[in-house]
């Protein structure tokens, strides 16, 4: 997604604090939104900022006169004017932004000069009777170059300058004048306009929300909720799994030494003693957990008699072990940690042997 940015969306919010101006310099760090600036709109919004600062320090300085002469000479305040502070402080965030490429500039191509002065005096948009500036002419060509060299085809450009950019008639769409240069922007007056009216980016805001819900949660609180839901709710899912991979996939050998061979065993109930979340995401409206289940499965081993004969018993008993299984899954649930959806791995197993005394198992 393709973001074009003008600079009054940014006059009296240069650092991006405000919600949806915020959300939308987070998603160009995480996601595949691109934010452009003209190098123009970067210029103004410096010295907008430098602006606004000095007139606020000039109100300060009035107010402070205004209070000294309430109190004692001893008491005076003197304010620091710390404008040009500020003003490098807003210089380094944005080169910050460039240098991460979270915001990209676009230069000012200066052949773009005559089609500036035509347009100036033929009162081409965004030029108007009452108005003759080539700040925004310089924006939108600069723009229109930039979307054409780069074969971009769905343009999103953010301005609330409607009287010079939009459609008299709708103002989300470009005026006509300006539809000759392009087709390929479409005007949204704010950032909070522009996650209003596109799903992608509802998606995207809502998946950042829940990011940040999750990242201020107790991992362990998690845990145990997720733990509980497990036992509660899926419990025979995952014992079948384990238990059918211990009844099949399990040697005998890894529990028993000197054990002969056609050995079987039995699972018998078992105990989910434990889950941990090894990571989580969010996907669209869902939260997704990767982690491990551990599963303790009681088994009964039996063993064919090798001395078996037409009525001895054909398998004795081998011994009974508790087996430690480990299954990796992934849990869906929703902000309120309601599984909608379980995926288990394969169970791994955790070998632990011991010798076996037949003249106690062995029925002569």
């Amino acid at each position: 997604m393709d973001i074009f940015i003008d600079s009054n969306m940014l006059y009296t919010d240069p650092f991006f604090k405000s919600i949806n101006n915020k959300l939308l310099l987070t998603l160009a760090k995480k996601y595949e939104v691109n934010i452009y600036l003209s190098e123009v709109v970067l210029q103004e919004i410096l010295n907008n900022h430098s602006k606004l600062m000095n007139e606020l320090y000039s109100k300060i300085s009035k107010v402070n006169s205004e209070l000294n002469n309430l109190i004692k000479m001893s008491d005076n305040i003197e304010p620091k004017n710390d404008a040009s502070f500020h003003q490098k402080s807003l210089t380094d965030y944005y080169q910050g932004l460039i240098d991460k490429e979270t915001i990209k500039i676009i230069k000012t191509n200066n052949k773009l000069m005559p089609e500036l002065v035509n347009r100036s005096i033929k009162r081409i948009k965004p030029f108007s009777k009452n108005k003759e500036e080539f700040r925004d002419a310089i924006i939108w060509l600069s723009y229109v170059e930039y979307v054409k060299k780069n074969d971009i085809k769905d343009a999103i450009f953010i301005t609330n300058n409607i009287k010079d950019f939009s459609d008299p008639n709708d103002k989300t769409k470009v005026h006509p004048d300006l539809l000759k240069d392009s087709d390929a922007f479409t005007i949204y007056l704010s950032a909070k306009n522009l996650f209003e009216n596109i799903e992608y980016l509802k998606l995207l805001k809502k998946s950042h929300e829940k990011e940040s819900w999750l990242s201020m949660q107790d991992l362990n609180v998690i845990q145990n909720r997720l733990k509980g839901t497990l036992e509660k709710d899926y419990f025979d899912i995952i014992y079948y799994e384990i238990s059918y991979f211990a009844e099949n996939y399990v040697n005998p050998s890894q529990l028993f030494t000197g054990i002969f061979d056609y050995t079987y065993l039995e699972a018998f109930g078992g105990t989910l003693t434990h889950f941990e979340i090894d990571m989580s995401e969010v996907i669209d409206d869902s939260l997704i957990f990767y982690g491990r289940i551990f599963f303790e499965i009681n088994m009964e081993f039996y063993e064919r008699n090798p001395l078996y004969e037409l009525g001895d018993e054909e398998y004795f008993h081998l011994g009974s072990r508790t087996g430690y299984f480990q299954v990796g899954c992934n849990i869906e649930t929703d902000e309120n940690l309601e599984v909608n959806n379980l995926e288990l791995e394969r169970p791994t197993f955790k070998p632990t042997q011991v010798s076996v005394d037949y003249s106690e198992s062995i029925p002569f």
